[in-house]
């Protein structure tokens, strides 16, 4: 690392970091769309913690540009735990607009934190990693279901099977929490 870089070892992890910036402030924007009013975290310093975080990963591990963007939704949503975690003791109101109601048949749970839809995702990932994947791509990272398929290396179809069944279980879990 002598060329002054940010950690990125050579020219091709330099141009798959350049290729996925804005879709990563898309991504962030959208995180941020999912936080209380007046979160003082902004989507360029979600960014950039997730650039600190990627760049210590060995670039060539990432098969395609979309899956460096799902490694960086992740490391996104981890700050943002991170972060509701530090403010929980001062705060209690931070909550979480995921849209999960036109899942069929799915009550509409009540607003959620952070912390709690965390939570119930990382029961979902435990139990069906798979609909974990879609829904995290989906909900958390806002991809399209043509980006996820390519992200997860299955059809469309399946995305949206298992986008269906990842919301119905979310909302089940958020409503059985509520009563």
């Amino acid at each position: 690392m002598t060329d002054g870089s940010i950690g990125l070892e050579d020219a091709a992890s330099a141009a798959l970091a350049t290729v996925s910036y804005e879709e990563l402030r898309r991504v962030a924007r959208r995180l941020m769309l999912a936080e209380r009013e007046g979160h003082t975290l902004r989507a360029t310093a979600l960014v950039h913690e997730a650039f600190i975080k990627l760049a210590q990963d060995d670039a060539r591990r990432y098969a395609s540009p979309l899956h460096y963007v799902r490694t960086a939704v992740r490391a996104m949503r981890h700050t943002l735990i991170d972060y509701a975690r530090r403010t929980a003791s001062a705060r209690r109101d931070y909550s979480l607009r995921v849209t999960l109601d036109d899942a069929h048949g799915v009550q509409r749970p009540p607003p959620t934190s952070l912390l709690e839809i965390c939570e119930v995702l990382q029961q979902l990932d435990a139990a069906h990693p798979k609909l974990a994947a879609v829904f995290e791509l989906r909900a958390l990272g806002g991809l399209k279901v043509r980006e996820c398929a390519e992200v997860l290396g299955i059809s469309e179809r399946t995305v949206n099977t298992r986008w269906e069944a990842g919301r119905a279980w979310i909302a089940d879990r958020l409503c059985a929490s509520d009563r």
